[in-house]
């Protein structure tokens, strides 16, 4: 890989400024070279009349109020941190819940584990949630605060890697 990536005809691109600046500091042969980046494109998801996960459909026709966070079955998306601080919260707020994706089970009364959605579920959850939270310890990119901002919902985000510069003054961070 660093033979190919050092020669001069090749191109290298990535998907943020910060992954840029990360190939740079752990690729020292690609110190001198130029790394261009472009933004991923969104995506277009058609979306569906009908909500296929119950739970999520359970929770939207009652009007239910929760948090949002996705892929909670990935250890970088910090999902150990959210349910621990959401735990906390949520003596003080009890009528809020955490909805995640992808977390093996619910661990306290306030939280609520789904499975994996679908595209079009997976947007009427961001449009239904109360905010995102997107914790996440490492992206090159991150999608999730984009697609819930779509739908004017709110992001909580961690002010670390590439989250700041894809989300901007557009969410609330923490450390």
């Amino acid at each position: 890989l660093y033979e190919l990536m050092s020669q001069p005809n090749t191109e290298v691109m990535t998907v943020s400024h910060y992954s840029q600046m990360a190939m740079m500091y752990y690729i020292p042969c690609l110190v001198n070279k130029e790394i261009k980046f472009f933004y991923s494109p969104t995506k277009e998801v058609p979306v569906v009349k009908d909500i296929n996960n119950s739970i999520l459909r359970q929770l939207i026709s009652e009007n239910q109020r929760f948090f949002f966070m996705i892929s909670a079955n990935r250890y970088t998306k910090n999902p150990t941190n959210v349910i621990k601080a959401f735990r906390v919260f949520a003596k003080r707020h009890p009528e809020y819940l955490l909805v995640t994706v992808g977390y093996p089970k619910s661990v306290h009364p306030n939280h609520v584990a789904l499975p994996i959605l679908t595209e079009s579920d997976l947007e009427y959850a961001y449009k239904h949630a109360f905010a995102l939270i997107f914790a996440s310890f490492f992206e090159g990119f991150g999608y999730p605060p984009i697609e819930a901002m779509r739908y004017g919902t709110p992001v909580l985000a961690s002010n670390v890697t590439s989250i700041p510069e894809v989300c901007g003054d557009a969410a609330t961070y923490f450390s």
